[in-house]
């Protein structure tokens, strides 16, 4: 009997461990902000470096290098000083 419940738990532990949900893409978190912003924020408070989390970060640095300011260096070809 106790050699079935060993068996049984065993079992489960695999089922179990084998149930994490498979990570979401850059493409998917930039068309997702609402979940960008809670991954990340989770990711910041946990310490995690998942696959999840590093995706999350990515497409965070993606999305702000895409709404960033182009600079201008003003007329850099004249000779004024």
């Amino acid at each position: 009997m106790n050699k079935w419940i060993v068996i049984l738990i065993t079992g489960l532990s695999f089922i179990l461990a084998g149930c994490e949900e498979k990570p979401k893409s850059v493409d998917w978190f930039k068309e997702h902000p609402v979940e960008l912003a809670t991954v990340i924020k989770d990711c910041k408070a946990s310490g995690d470096d998942t696959q999840n989390c590093r995706n999350a970060k990515d497409a965070n640095f993606r999305l702000k290098q895409r709404d960033a300011k182009i600079p201008t260096f003003g007329d850099l070809s004249s000779d004024k000083k």
